[in-house]
């Protein structure tokens, strides 16, 4: 999230618990969340792996907007808006691709792919045309070990760098710039509310009574013991758990242990 959370010593008493219902439905809401989590935000591209020549470049659309990643002729990566300059068209389609130049299909204005407008036809009637501030509109870009990752405004939040500093020393053994991509990624996109995602991985009791490996037999009673997290509850053993991959200690039989 981009905004710094607000500092309040009153518990809050409907923590852990959904939001109201109206929250996942109402346009206003959705438009509050839009300009202030999502718009402010970096959004993963592609892996620098992705656009490894001159002209390769990555799309993503999101938050009604769309934005192209490409690496230009001096090497460098930009991220613009994918929008031309004189009437909005956009200027590629698709997810990925590789061009020499970016040419609206539209009315064929020209753009290098650093962002400069090259070439106007019928440039005489547009005698008040500055080429050099007719460009692509650039859009906020940062590299994060081998990642490209935009956002569409700043607000003032943290870098990437910043916001995974407290996780280098886990993520530095896995060398993420030097993956490559082994095989084409799939997308299936799904109608639903992004909070969804936030309820269905927030709430550990779930899994406990639905998959079955998440249930470990207590060594000592040899009874029923949830192994998600801090979480334990005895009971009996199901026949979907009769054969557990690890034993734990149960809330009842740890102390117990302990004390042994």
């Amino acid at each position: 999230m981009a905004t710094a959370p607000l500092r309040d010593s009153h518990p809050d008493p409907l923590d852990g618990w959904s939001l109201p219902a109206w929250t996942y439905s109402d346009p206003d809401f959705y438009a509050a969340e839009m300009a202030r989590i999502f718009r402010p935000s970096w959004q993963v591209v592609c892996h620098d792996s992705d656009i490894p020549a001159a002209g390769d470049w990555h799309s993503i659309d999101y938050c009604g907007e769309s934005v192209i990643v490409v690496r230009g002729a001096d090497r460098v990566v930009r991220a613009f808006t994918n929008d031309c300059r004189h009437r909005g068209s956009r200027l590629v389609d698709g997810a990925a691709g590789c061009a020499k130049k970016l040419v609206c299909p539209y009315h064929a204005w020209t753009y290098e792919v650093d962002g400069r407008l090259s070439g106007v036809p019928d440039s005489a009637s547009y005698p008040t045309l500055d080429k050099g501030k007719a460009g692509l509109v650039p859009v906020g870009l940062e590299a994060w070990r081998g990642f490209w990752f935009v956002r569409l405004e700043d607000d003032g939040g943290p870098s990437v760098a910043a916001m995974m500093a407290p996780y280098e020393a886990m993520v530095e053994p896995y060398r993420f710039e030097e993956l490559g991509a082994l095989g084409r990624v799939t997308l299936r996109p799904r109608d639903v509310n992004w909070k969804n995602v936030g309820d269905n991985y927030s709430d550990g009791l779930g899994p406990s009574g639905s998959i079955s490996g998440c249930c470990r037999r207590c060594r000592t009673c040899r009874k029923r013991t949830s192994a998600i997290g801090s979480i334990s509850s005895c009971g009996p053993m199901s026949p979907s758990t009769s054969t557990p991959t690890r034993s734990i200690s149960c809330s009842g039989c740890r102390p117990a242990r302990q004390a042994a």
